[in-house]
Parts: C-alpha cells; structure tokens; sequence
C-alpha cells in the first residue's frame, strides 16, 4: 500500500507529545515510523541505578504511544498492517533510527541525536503502508575517545563494544560472576546498568531535558538491600524495567558494591 501520509502521521505523533520521529524502510514492503522518546531528566549519576531505569518500565510507556500511533494509520489506512518495536525481537532499533536521520552513532555504539543526546529510548511501528523514507545524517561523533577512557571495563575499541566488559551486562548476568566481573562491576559503582560511557560524551554535555512528564513520576534512584521475599520484590519493582532479571541478580549486585564500600572505607576483615 503505497501512500504519502507522513504528514499527517508527524502532526499525529507530536500532538501526542513525541518530539522526535522519521521514517526508514525499503520503500517498497515495509515502513517502519521511528520514534524517540528522551528520558533525560536533568539528574545525573543521583544513585547505583542507571538513568534509563530511573522511571517506571520504558517498554510499557513506549508502547503506549505506539499503539496510538497504530491505532492512527488505520484511520488513515484501514487495511494498514502494523508491528510494534521497543528493544525487544529481532528488530534493530538503533539502525532503524539512524536509517530515519534521527541521530548519528556514538564509539560506545549509542545513537545520538542532536538535541536529545544519547538519553533516548527508540521505538517504530512497522508497518506495510509504504511511505518514503527519510535520509541518515551525514555526521558523526567527534571521536574523542572520552567514552573508551572511561568504561570501566574497557568493553569500547575502535568503535566496537566488547559485551563480555561491559558493565551494563555484567550487571543483568545471571549466576556467580568472574573475578574480572567482579571487578568491573565495583569499578562502575552501579547496580543495574551503567552510564559512564553517556555521562562523559561531549555530545551529552548540552542534552535537553525530556518533554515528556511520565519520565518525571516515581523516580527511584538506588535499591535498597532486598530483604524481602520474591513476591514482595514484584509487586513493589514489577513495574521497573529492572526488575525482569528477578530479585537474585540485583541482590548479588548490591552485595558485591557494599563490600567494594567496606573495601575502600579500610574495614575489610
């Protein structure tokens, strides 16, 4: 189905209160309506949980808006089929938003968009209804190594991340972790994720603020020790988009940074 709705569809998605979209696709099966969502909220570094994680779940907040944005193509289309993406199957978000020229990709392998930073979640509708499709930035970060410096891990080189050293996947790992996890984990100081790569890019330096109010309610900033049965830990974290890896892996978390604290305050017994 081969229309120009583009728009009507942006008119759409900012009166909901998207403030960035664009479109990528093959032009010819498929079109996927790329969304960002800033969640930067001017609090950096508050806590030993990682920004993105702050807030409520941001698969469900995104997914909100993307069903009303499916919901909107049938009004115009109403055979329209459509399939709804935020960092989970085997779409590519990342490539998909730089494909729309909504940003441009950082060395710490992050999309980047010119006003929002990298504090952004990425979310598209793919659907059959063929639109044109927009075209990638031609720009790039400045490479200035800041983010490869100061991973704790060392997981960025030459532009590739090597997952198995970052501390964000190190913190979401089930089981016993190795001695060097260990040791990159309590060198992040976090619990769940990490933001050292983020916090460091110049490009970050002058990110605005989110437009977006539901990334401003029930902030949480740090776990405290998860004393409490796995039931309990549901219904108080059920709706946090930590909190699908279960109780276990943050409590060994929180267990290794505490003695990294009893370690650097000189109590070790």
């Amino acid at each position: 189905m081969k229309n120009n709705f583009k728009k009507e569809i942006l008119s759409f998605i900012r009166s909901i209160g998207i403030p960035v979209a664009g479109f990528s696709g093959d032009g010819a099966t498929y079109t996927n309506i790329v969304c960002l969502f800033p969640y930067y909220t001017g609090r950096k570094n508050k806590g030993t949980l990682s920004m993105y994680a702050y807030g409520k779940d941001y698969h469900v907040i995104c997914e909100k808006y993307l069903i009303k944005i499916s919901d909107f193509l049938r009004t115009l289309s109403p055979e329209a089929k459509t399939k709804i993406h935020v960092d989970k199957g085997d779409g590519d978000d990342k490539l998909s938003a730089y494909n729309a020229g909504l940003g441009f990709f950082g060395q710490n392998s992050l999309l980047i968009n010119e006003t929002y930073g990298s504090f952004v979640f990425i979310g598209y509708v793919e659907t059959d209804l063929i639109l044109p499709p927009d075209t990638p930035l031609t720009r790039t970060c400045t490479g200035c190594g800041r983010c490869a410096a100061a991973c704790p891990g060392g997981a960025i080189e030459n532009g590739k991340i090597h997952i198995e050293k970052c501390a964000s996947a190190i913190s979401q790992k089930r089981g016993i972790l190795s001695a060097e996890e260990t040791d990159i984990l309590k060198k992040s100081g976090f619990v769940w994720g990490c933001d050292i790569c983020q916090t460091v890019c110049p490009h970050n330096e002058k990110a605005a603020l989110s437009p977006l109010s539901v990334f401003y309610e029930e902030l949480l900033f740090s776990l405290p020790q998860l004393t409490m049965s796995n039931k309990t830990f549901s219904s108080s974290f059920g709706d946090r988009a930590f909190s699908w890896r279960g109780k276990a892996v943050l409590q060994r978390n929180l267990e290794i940074l505490s003695s990294h604290d009893t370690e650097i305050n000189g109590h070790t017994m």
